[in-house]
C-alpha cells in the first residue's frame, strides 16, 4: 500500500518477529543500523550502507499494525547495492 509522500506501508496481521543474523560481508552490503522510539507506539530505524551514501528509513507504527520504507538518499542508479560498494580483491 503506497502512503503519504510515495512511502510503502504493509500491513501486518500479527505482531512482526524480525530475525537477526550475521552474514559473511560476501553475502551482501555492510550496514549499520540506528534507531529508536520516537513515541510509545513508533520505532524508526535508520539503515545506513557504509560502503555507500545510502541511508533507508523504516518507520514502524503499533496501533496501525503497519511498517513503511523510504530511501533518505535515494540511488542513482538500479544496480543492486553490494555492486555499487568498495572494490574488492580476489582471495
Amino acid at each position: 500500500m503506497l502512503g503519504r509522500g510515495g512511502v510503502h506501508r504493509h500491513r501486518t496481521p500479527r505482531p512482526a518477529r524480525p530475525r537477526i543474523g550475521i552474514r559473511p560481508p560476501h553475502r551482501g552490503p555492510v550496514t549499520a543500523v540506528s534507531g529508536g522510539w520516537t513515541d510509545p507506539d513508533t520505532l524508526v530505524v535508520d539503515i545506513a550502507f557504509l560502503e555507500t551514501p545510502h541511508h533507508f528509513e523504516v518507520v514502524c507504527s503499533l496501533p496501525e499494525r503497519t511498517f513503511g520504507g523510504r530511501w533518505r538518499t535515494l540511488p542513482l542508479h538500479r544496480a543492486p547495492l553490494y555492486a555499487m560498494g568498495v572494490p574488492r580483491r580476489p582471495r
